[in-house]
């Protein structure tokens, strides 16, 4: 094959793209970690479970927030729940920034927490604090739990 002005232009074979990215993903998966942190099968979905992370995890407290993992995980999953009731604040808009907030901080850390289930649960401290202090905080708190060591 030529190119223009009549040069040879090689041909490359092709890549499947993102071949490293699916390998991970997959190695992801069958650690008992979904690929995407927040779906349906990755969250704590009924009372039985949260009573189950709040009669036997393992409580810690943080300036911004209260955090229970119970681990190793009933299922050999990873799931998470982000508890906000109308006791942290009345307006809405308070209680969804801290879900936000939260639903960051655990994304940054879904890939590197083993096989266990988190609830976070705010305190009124989190209200106007940045997503970066939220994230250290959690990070900390974590940390015991982590199986890939985060840059602090």
């Amino acid at each position: 094959m030529t190119g223009t002005g009549g040069s040879p232009v090689a041909e490359t074979p092709p890549v499947a793209p993102h071949a490293e990215v699916t390998d991970v993903a997959e190695s992801a998966m069958a650690a008992g970690r979904a690929r995407k942190p927040f779906t349906r099968e990755t969250r704590l979905r009924n009372s039985a479970q949260l009573q189950l992370v709040r009669g036997q995890g393992e409580k810690m407290v943080g300036r911004l927030m209260m955090v229970r993992v119970l681990s190793p995980a009933p299922d050999q999953q990873l799931k998470t729940a982000i508890i906000i009731s109308r006791h942290f604040s009345t307006k809405a808009v308070l209680r969804n920034r801290a879900r936000r907030l939260f639903r960051e901080a655990l994304r940054e850390l879904f890939p590197a927490l083993g096989c266990c289930w988190v609830t976070v649960t705010p305190r009124q401290y989190i209200k106007g604090r940045k997503e970066q202090e939220v994230a250290v905080e959690l990070r900390k708190l974590l940390r015991a739990w982590l199986t890939v060591p985060q840059a602090e």
